[in-house]
């Protein structure tokens, strides 16, 4: 059995070129669900390629750095108002398994998906 989470997360997406994120080229989404393989995420366009990188808040405490994964592009639908749901497929932990191929990324990461409370 598979385990499913719908919390709406911030999240960042950076393209990826041969398993290598492009720094430049990302873009912040929400997540719209979470399993134990995969991710739906909420977008204003859909993926211009298959291979991404995802960088989600770390649930273990705010100061521990996003986690990172090399994810897949599997679907793509619009679901109206300029909205797209992208179902990304989650196959490498790059915070373990290739730590130097986001090392470039993690300062962007950390300030962007911050949680500020701006009441």
């Amino acid at each position: 059995k598979e385990n499913r989470n719908n919390p709406i997360l911030p999240l960042m997406l950076w393209l990826s070129e041969e398993d290598l994120p492009e720094a430049a080229a990302f873009c912040v989404a929400v997540s719209k669900d979470i399993t134990d393989h995969g991710i739906g995420i909420v977008l204003t366009a859909p993926l211009s390629n298959q291979d991404v990188v995802v960088a989600l808040p770390s649930w273990e405490a705010e100061q521990v750095e996003p986690w990172f994964f090399l994810g897949r592009s599997v679907r793509s639908k619009p679901i109206g108002g300029g909205y797209w749901t992208v179902g990304v497929e989650l196959v490498e932990f790059l915070n373990k398994d290739r730590p130097e191929t986001v090392e470039c990324l993690v300062s962007q990461a950390t300030r962007t998906l911050a949680v500020t409370d701006s009441r």
